[in-house]
Formats: structure tokens, C-alpha cells, sequence
């Protein structure tokens, strides 16, 4: 009963106000968590490392159903000289489709990326695309919610034989609108 009530709610304060969109901005904190894996095509093999990732997001809402939205995380999950530790930054730049214009939005994106990571087995710079999907939910005249997961490809290593870099992100942030 608790959690209908909790559900009931959030869907109220979703619908709570109009949201405008062309030349709307908004700037929010996240948290997203990594799963980074290298394909090592010469073995089959997998190395994989994940970690939590505290960042910082901003968009900018270009028509009512385009917007763009850079965003930085950083990650650690321990030592990086240990065999599961990783270490890192990722910079996204996202292109963003709005589904709907109205308070509850889901949407699909493009995103390229750029990681710098540090790690036993993932270790360098990569450049990276990605695509991906979420929802925002307006909770307040100023304030929404953002969920999202996004598949991203980054380039192989050069140092490490060929392989195929790749992260799997989900995120959340609160996002303040203005």
C-alpha cells in the first residue's frame, strides 16, 4: 500500500506544472555507474571493471523537442593498480530527442564521448559514441528528475592488441531548470 501511495504521488508532482521548453536550460548533479569492458578479439576474451561515478550535467533545450546536453563523470572504484580497480573521467555531448513535451519525458539520444581511465587492464584515452535512452519527470516548478542508460563503443587500445572498448551507463540526476 505504501509504495502505491509513494507511486501515486510522484505521478501527481509529475503533472504538477506546464514545462517550457525552446531556450529552456537546466544544470543538475548525477550518478551513474560504469561498466567498462574490453573484447580482446585475438583471445575472446572479457575484462571488465565498474565503478560509481559522480558528475555534473547541463542541457539546452534548442526547439521543444531537441536538446543538447554535455555532462562530466568521474569514477573510482579503488586501486588502480589493483586487478578489479579503475580509475577515471568521461565527458559526454548528447543530442537528445523529447518524445513528448509534456512533464513526464522520455527520450532518445546520441552521445559521443571522450574517457580517460586508469586501471590494471583498462587503461588510456578513448574516443567514443553511444546511444541511448531515458525519461525526465518534472517534480517541481523548477526541479525534475532524470533517469537514463546509455551503450557507448570506444576505440580499442593500441597497446593491448585489438579490442573492442565498451561502457554500459545508467544514470540519475536531479536537475534544477531555469
Amino acid at each position: 500500500m505504501k509504495k502505491l501511495v509513494l507511486t501515486l504521488l510522484l505521478v501527481a508532482a509529475c503533472d504538477a506544472s506546464a514545462l517550457a521548453q525552446k531556450g529552456m536550460q537546466g544544470i543538475g548533479l548525477a550518478v551513474g555507474y560504469s561498466y567498462f569492458g574490453d573484447l580482446k578479439e585475438d583471445s575472446h576474451t572479457l575484462e571488465a571493471s565498474n565503478a560509481v561515478a559522480p558528475g555534473i550535467k547541463y542541457y539546452y533545450f534548442l526547439s521543444d523537442h531537441f536538446r543538447v546536453e554535455p555532462s562530466a563523470y568521474y569514477f573510482s572504484n579503488g586501486d588502480a593498480s589493483d586487478s578489479f580497480g579503475i580509475t577515471g573521467g568521461l565527458i559526454n555531448l548528447s543530442a537528445q530527442y523529447m518524445l513528448t513535451t509534456t512533464n513526464v519525458k522520455p527520450y532518445l539520444f546520441g552521445r559521443i564521448s571522450y574517457a580517460h581511465i586508469a586501471g590494471k587492464y583498462n587503461s588510456g584515452d578513448r574516443a567514443g559514441y553511444g546511444l541511448g535512452a531515458g525519461v525526465e519527470c518534472r517534480v517541481a516548478y523548477n526541479w525534475s528528475l532524470q533517469a537514463d542508460v546509455a551503450a557507448s563503443k570506444f576505440s580499442h587500445k593500441p597497446d593491448h592488441g585489438k579490442s573492442i572498448g565498451w561502457m554500459v551507463f545508467p544514470s540519475l540526476a536531479v536537475i534544477y531548470n531555469f
